[in-house]
């Protein structure tokens, strides 16, 4: 078993609507398509508030990102937070939805799953209201505060590698939760992926290094 911390800077999929298990937490499974995986990752990528939506800086940077993951055929991007600037989004109606999103990230591969957690700029806006757009759009899937991820890789027939990408939203949990993660022996990679206040190469005081 492996944990890595980290921070960050095909065709048409169908909606993944994930229910909560019987433990009322939310879990995604999926197989790999390959003994490797390939995905993108991408944060504080929220364009800019109306009229503009968009920046020709993002607009670039969609348009490597999306060669990037054609050329290495990323299986999903993980979204980790301010995904819409500066003050969230307001209802499913919004247009950053579509102008900062869908119009934007247009790539081929970049059709595939996006798993999204919110930063602080979306905790201006209503957070639960992204929950709800994963009901309307085929990639955006953002069931909960937070959840996992778990690929399981195309590495072997009896033992197969898994990835679990623990996706948690700080903005609730700093100073806030006593809650330890446990983590079972086994042959799964875990990767921790949220939205951190840095500040000149420090983490804010308020950040929960538990979570490390």
């Amino acid at each position: 078993m492996f944990t890595i911390p980290f921070l960050f800077c095909q065709k048409t999929v169908f909606s993944l609507l994930v229910n909560p298990d019987a433990d009322g937490n939310f879990r995604i499974r999926q197989n790999a398509k390959y003994s490797q995986l390939n995905f993108t990752v991408i944060g504080d990528w929220g364009g800019f508030p109306k009229p503009f939506y968009n920046t020709p800086i993002q607009l670039s940077a969609a348009e490597m990102m999306g060669k990037i993951s054609d050329r290495d055929d990323g299986q999903f991007t993980l979204a980790l937070g301010d995904n819409f600037y500066f003050w969230g989004v307001k209802n499913i109606n919004d247009p950053h939805f579509s102008k900062t999103f869908n119009d934007v990230y247009t790539a081929q591969t970049l059709q595939r799953f996006w798993y999204p957690i919110a930063g602080n700029h979306d905790w201006q806006g209503s957070v639960p209201v992204q929950f709800e757009y994963s009901s309307v759009n085929y990639r955006w899937t953002y069931p909960n505060f937070y959840y996992t991820v778990e690929y399981t890789l195309n590495d072997s027939p009896t033992n197969p590698t898994k990835v679990r990408i623990l996706m948690f939203d700080t903005q609730m949990h700093c100073d806030q939760s006593s809650t330890y993660m446990k983590f079972e022996k086994s042959r799964t990679w875990k990767i921790l992926g949220w939205k951190a206040f840095v500040r000149v190469g420090k983490l804010q005081p308020n950040f929960d290094t538990r979570y490390w």
